[in-house]
């Protein structure tokens, strides 16, 4: 019944292919984002047109705060953050995240991006993360980004490497380069207390917990191996 339906308008789930620029001399990578027989072909990942009416309050908000205040808040939040992070370690003493360093909020934003890394060394897949921050009521983003640019030169792929069939979580070359990403996020009502509850949740919930993270981890990669097996693409889901 899907292939008689027809979505003329532009969203996240009419997008059909990506060029890679750095792809030149060869011919245009075509991936494809969203088959029509999924249900993801049907999600819209632009804005609600009907609120729009709020944009008016929300810039007479950030009007009355000021853009000054606006900025050294999320700077002072995400640069504490972000240094907090790197300073993690497990009982044994290994460092818990992979984290570039803050180059301010004209440069990085309010988002802090970190590769969760196990006692071992072995990467701690993002889904796990998110899947325990959901259970203490913490939101954050992980996996791959919905700039598929982005994501791209995040994988670091080269020579036509990015001709690959979106198709889901399950796939396990594109959850090795692109899932590995934990994003924490900061904003204007986000206050102290926020930031430190998320690091409070790495401390009590992940770092006390190595044995059990890495078995968490060993069958979350079996897992997505064995579904990669069967399904026998190599993918990532958008968002």
């Amino acid at each position: 019944s899907l292939n008689k339906l027809r979505k003329p308008w532009f969203a996240g789930g009419t997008v059909r292919l990506v060029l890679d620029p750095r792809n030149t001399k060869n011919k245009a990578p075509k991936p494809l984002m969203h088959d029509r027989e999924s249900s993801e072909h049907w999600e819209d990942g632009t804005i609600n047109f009907q609120q729009t009416m709020a944009v008016t309050m929300g810039v007479e908000m950030m009007e009355s705060i000021g853009m000054v205040n606006i900025a050294l808040h999320l700077d002072a939040l995400s640069h504490w953050l972000a240094g907090t992070v790197r300073t993690l370690r497990w009982p044994n003493g290994a460092r818990f995240a992979l984290i570039p360093d803050v180059q301010g909020p004209s440069k990085q934003g309010s988002t802090v991006s970190f590769i969760p890394v196990l006692d071992d060394g072995e990467i701690l897949p993002a889904p796990i993360v998110e899947r325990l921050a959901i259970k203490r009521g913490i939101a954050i983003r992980t996996g791959c980004f919905c700039n598929p640019g982005t994501g791209f030169q995040m994988a670091d792929f080269q020579n036509g490497g990015s001709r690959v069939h979106f198709r889901g979580w399950s796939d396990l070359e594109m959850l090795k380069k692109m899932g590995l990403l934990v994003r924490a996020s900061v904003g204007i009502p986000t206050t102290f207390d926020d930031v430190y509850t998320f690091i409070a949740f790495i401390r009590e919930d992940l770092l006390a917990r190595p044995d059990d993270l890495r078995a968490m981890a060993r069958e979350h990669m079996e897992r997505e191996t064995s579904s990669a097996a069967q399904s026998g693409e190599v993918g990532f889901r958008g968002g």
